[in-house]
């Protein structure tokens, strides 16, 4: 367990007490035997026994919590300026973000490096490939993982101090908006493992090409450590970057193909499996299941044990979960969106409804600067080749050419939107509901229900 003393000592941290700052390099300090179960920037969350970092953001200010926290059970707070009137120890340091980073990697440290740690990144699937990774080795081990998509600057670092003593291993997420977001990442969890589940077209504003996104997602092989320390890198084999990426490791690289062997007659079985669970397993959530089972064979993890977790494992709210809203069959994929994975989740829709009248209701895709009507031309193609029977376009201002066999509408907004599904929607019908998630799709199923 991390200690107030750990805590302290890791951040450089000034221990306030009644009004009294004093230094801990030398760790005597008041109460250093208190120990954390927990940690937490979110009140609304805050368990007894955490301790809470008082975050400073543009728009919040987690020292306007501190007496919430401590009504809450908070055992300690990370802050930048001590306030008086709380009972608690508080922590001083110049800037919590930086003092929660330096924890997180002291911490990290401190497990040693033959604890391993698998590092998830890629375009589409972190979340979902991170939570297959988890339950197959959960067949054998104790798992700490990353919670939800906790996989920035903020999520990171405290998903590593949520790592407990008894843990055998940690499944981390590590996501990327910049340049140089994943080194830093990579730097504080220091990775014994990576997976990279491709390389696509999210946040292409930002990067300005596909080469530049594979150039930011190689950074986590170039952490692992080399192939003779145990380092390893899987791949989608074909993707067609995974030979620079590939290049970019002292890893051993495993390439994992959806057509050789073992990895063909598992995904075959594993979809018969899923599909029997009453999981919707289409191909891109078959691919990330793939990549889990190269982990899983990494760490002694059977065929029949990874069928079994996979076929079993639940699918994250948002992430293209199954639905029944009233009269309404609803695919729910509004967690976030980029033109593949918009296209990537209307195959599937075809592949598992092949017979069903199936209808796409899209909002706006963000970070995609000028390649954003390429992207709705390639999802309108998809479309449109898959036998969709129409796409919704929600708040978006794009001119697609008429076609003969798909039918285009665009509304307003979520309400307007959910009124046309409404209107159109034919029993049977499979309605897809996707979108970046600042188009806030998801306000669509309170609308229809």
């Amino acid at each position: 367990m991390i200690s107030l003393s750990d805590i302290c000592i890791w951040t450089g941290g000034k221990l306030d007490e009644a009004g009294k700052s004093t230094s801990v390099a030398d760790a005597e300090i008041v109460d250093a035997e208190i120990l954390f179960t927990s940690f937490s920037f979110d009140t609304r969350t805050i368990m007894p026994g955490a301790l809470f970092i008082a975050l400073k953001g543009d728009t919040s200010d987690g020292h306007q919590f501190l007496k919430e926290a401590e009504k809450k059970g908070a055992l300690a707070a990370l802050v930048q300026k001590p306030e008086v009137g709380i009972s608690i120890p508080q922590i001083f340091v110049p800037d919590t973000l930086k003092a929660m980073q330096d924890a997180a990697k002291a911490y990290r440290q401190k497990l040693g490096a033959s604890f391993p740690i698998v590092a998830v990144t890629g375009s589409n699937g972190k979340t979902t490939t991170k939570n297959f990774i988890a339950t197959v080795l959960l067949k054998k081990y104790k798992v700490a993982y990353t919670k939800a998509s906790f996989n920035n600057h903020i999520g990171l670092p405290l998903s590593i101090l949520s790592i407990k003593s008894d843990d055998e291993m940690a499944v981390l997420e590590i996501g990327t908006n910049n340049s140089g977001e994943i080194k830093m990442l990579a730097d504080i969890c220091g990775p014994t493992c990576g997976v990279i589940t491709n390389i696509g077209v999210a946040h292409i504003e930002n990067f300005g090409s596909k080469e530049a996104i594979a150039k930011e997602k190689g950074e986590l092989g170039k952490a692992l450590p080399e192939a003779a320390a145990g380092g390893f890198l899987v791949l989608p084999a074909e993707d067609e970057f995974a030979g620079t990426l590939a290049e970019m490791t002292k890893a051993r690289v495993i390439r994992m193909s959806r057509t050789a062997e073992p990895y063909a007659a598992l995904a075959n079985k594993i979809k018969k499996a899923g599909m029997q669970a009453g999981n919707l397993m289409a191909e891109h959530l078959i691919t990330d299941a793939l990549l889990a089972a190269a982990v899983g064979y990494e760490f002694g993890i059977s065929d029949d044990e990874i069928v079994d977790a996979l076929a079993n494992a639940k699918g994250e709210d948002g992430r293209f979960t199954f639905k029944k809203i009233g009269n309404f069959n609803i695919i729910d994929d509004t967690y976030n969106a980029n033109p593949d994975s918009v296209c990537a989740a209307i195959d599937a829709m075809a592949e598992i409804y092949p017979e069903r009248r199936k209808i796409i209701a899209l909002g706006k895709l963000m970070e995609q600067g000028d390649f954003l009507k390429e992207g709705y031309g390639r999802i309108v193609k998809n479309a449109e080749r898959t036998g969709a029977e129409a796409i919704i376009f929600v708040d978006i201002n794009f001119d697609a050419d008429t076609t003969a066999s798909l039918k285009i509408f665009h509304v307003k907004n979520q309400q307007e939107c959910a009124d046309m599904i409404k209107n159109m929607y034919k029993t049977g019908d499979i309605v897809l509901l996707k979108g970046s998630k600042s188009s806030e799709m998801k306000k669509v199923l309170d609308f229809l229900a």
